[in-house]
């Protein structure tokens, strides 16, 4: 999570694969309780999150959360702030559309954080970012489903877009 900051926010975005109702609740990031802030769910069941918890100290650190029964496919990535005017995000908006469209209005010197993810019946499916740098994507091992995330610097309005190949119509969701 980089270097220890008094002002540090970590901000953990969460990627869940599942039909069976089980959400997940309860997180801590390095032993802090996290604040969830935003959700998107699809028709299928799959759920994104975005979860923010003030870390002040440690270069490291380990998430717990609560599920609420199985899941077939579970992804974590983590973002680092300092110096936020407010944790609190300033926008938020979610699609589950392909290609999954956000348009978000960002204090000057704001950034964008997006997470979006798509299964497939045949052979992974690969993200396409549109106004938004990808920071990863990821398949988990002998899942149907893939995870992507992307940042961008703005202050001002920004549409951002994921257009996932390859995928099933009732996988995708996609949350900034």
């Amino acid at each position: 999570i980089g270097a220890a900051a008094s002002s540090r926010v970590v901000i953990l975005g969460v990627l869940h694969n599942d039909s069976r109702s089980s959400g997940v609740s309860h997180v801590t990031i390095g032993g802090v309780a996290a604040t969830q802030r935003a959700t998107q769910t699809n028709a299928s069941g799959s759920i994104l999150y975005f979860f923010t918890a003030l870390v002040t100290s440690g270069t490291t650190a380990t998430v717990d959360y609560s599920l609420g029964g199985t899941c077939a496919a579970l992804g974590f990535a983590t973002f680092r702030a300092t110096d936020l005017a407010n944790v609190v995000p300033a926008a938020s908006g979610s699609s589950v559309s392909d290609p999954g469209s956000v348009t978000l209005t960002v204090p000057p010197g704001g950034f964008a954080i997006a997470i979006s993810m798509s299964g497939s019946a045949s052979g992974p499916p690969t993200a396409s970012w549109q106004n938004a740098t990808e920071q990863f994507e990821q398949r988990p091992s002998g899942q149907n489903t893939t995870f992507s995330g992307a940042l961008r610097q703005i202050g001002g309005s920004a549409t951002i877009s994921c257009d996932w190949s390859n995928s099933t119509s009732g996988g995708r969701a996609t949350l900034a």
